[in-house]
């Protein structure tokens, strides 16, 4: 999926339906038909798209006026009482699908006024608001009306030397491009379980018929899993919690060898192991923020379905990075056991039948039966859980046996010859 598609607007959209999505309607309208040279027709198609939005208490007074070129539309959001002015470009006059579009736009600019949806206020944030007033737009229901009238022509003939000459006007209109409307159109209706005829039908340009059917083709497995499966993001959920846990039993092993070599080992391996609990807590801590199943609003774990897999793969990432220092600090462990194998003469292992453990986290000692391998535990105090190893490691038992077998066969040897 490109990055044009990624979180930007599906944080809007996750905005808008945690604000909203209790009184949204979950269908979108359909293209009707009106006089766009009649100003009257104009006012009616603007007083049904508000009946539809929500706002029938409102009175919309539309007028035709100039406006900057790139300005298909304004609306005074500042007029006192229930009366509301739009005024509609010259520009957009002759194009049935952008009159609509824009009215739509501005009426959703009123809309997000009323329920407080911009994300600030001000100048600067200009440009920000207008993209989730598109994006309002669509989730209100206008979505076919913004595709449709985001591109729009008309060739018109007249007469010069004698001779027919063919004329073509166009008007590009909206703060998004049309891949951005289409994408967001079908996370929308995606969202509210809206088949693909149904949202397909009434789009006018075979163009955009064939984007949105290329889109739903190039992310067949994730459109099509979110609406399968209910139970997605605790999917997602199990398959992180796995990984962190296999990244945890990683880290149980060099633990497991640090509790045989504490005082023999470089100190700073037990810093950064502490650093890198604190930092696997937090990333158990995350999961429920960013994979919890919302318990009412299944909107929002859709929403939450789309991030989750950019969400994992960041995670996934800085655990790879983590992974790195476990493994190196458990090589560096062997290498050095290898090196100073005679180390090995004065350890007993079987002098211990209980391991102490301590959360890394609080400090918590809990004590363990010796020789329990990958235990899940959970700190009494903090509630970290983490995985413990209080085996004696393969290789140290066999580095002992080693010393003490080549120890043997030496003095063996040396009697032998005193003999």
């Amino acid at each position: 999926m490109p990055e044009l598609y990624t979180n930007e607007y599906i944080d809007k959209i996750f905005h808008i339906e945690k604000t909203v999505g209790y009184k949204a309607k979950y269908k979108q309208i359909d293209d009707f038909y009106y006089n766009n040279k009649n100003i009257i027709e104009i006012q009616n198609a603007a007083k049904k798209l508000a009946s539809y939005a929500g706002l029938s208490d409102l009175t919309f007074n539309i007028a035709v006026a100039s406006q900057n070129e790139k300005t298909a539309g304004h609306i005074d959001l500042n007029t006192p009482g229930n009366f509301v002015f739009i005024e509609i470009s010259e520009n957009v006059r002759d194009f049935k699908q952008a009159i609509l579009a824009t009215l739509a736009h501005e009426i959703s600019h009123k809309y997000a006024k009323i329920n407080k949806l911009y994300l600030a206020e001000g100048e600067a944030f200009k440009l920000e608001n207008e993209k989730l007033t598109d994006i309002l737009s669509i989730y209100l229901g206008f979505g076919k009306l913004m595709i449709n009238g985001s591109y729009n022509s008309i060739t018109y003939q007249t007469y010069s030397n004698n001779q027919i000459v063919n004329t073509t006007k166009s008007y590009v209109l909206g703060y998004l491009n049309i891949s951005e409307y289409i994408f967001i159109y079908l996370i929308i209706n995606f969202m509210r379980n809206i088949d693909t005829e149904e949202m397909i039908r009434g789009i006018k340009s075979e163009d955009n018929i064939g984007m949105i059917k290329k889109m739903l083709h190039d992310n067949d497995i994730l459109f099509n899993s979110l609406r399968k499966d209910p139970d997605y993001l605790n999917q997602k959920k199990s398959s992180l919690e796995d990984y962190i846990s296999d990244f945890q039993k990683k880290m149980a092993d060099v633990e497991n060898i640090l509790s045989y070599l504490k005082n023999k080992i470089i100190s700073g391996a037990d810093d950064n192991l502490k650093k890198l609990h604190i930092e696997m807590n937090n990333f158990r801590n995350n999961l429920n923020i960013h994979f919890n199943k919302h318990e009412y609003n299944n909107c929002i774990n859709i929403l939450q379905s789309y991030i989750a897999d950019d969400k994992i793969v960041e995670i996934k990432k800085q655990l790879n990075n983590k992974i790195k220092i476990v493994d190196n600090l458990y090589k560096g462990l062997f290498l050095v056991i290898k090196k100073y194998n005679k180390l090995f003469n004065n350890f007993d292992l079987n002098e211990e039948n209980f391991r102490t453990i301590t959360c890394s986290i609080d400090g918590t000692k809990m004590r363990f039966k010796k020789n329990g391998k990958n235990i899940s535990v959970k700190c009494p105090k903090c509630g970290y859980q983490f995985i413990v190893n209080s085996t004696v490691p393969d290789f140290l038992i066999n580095e002992v046996n080693y010393t003490k077998e080549k120890q043997n066969n030496f003095f063996a040897k040396y009697f032998k010859k005193k003999k």
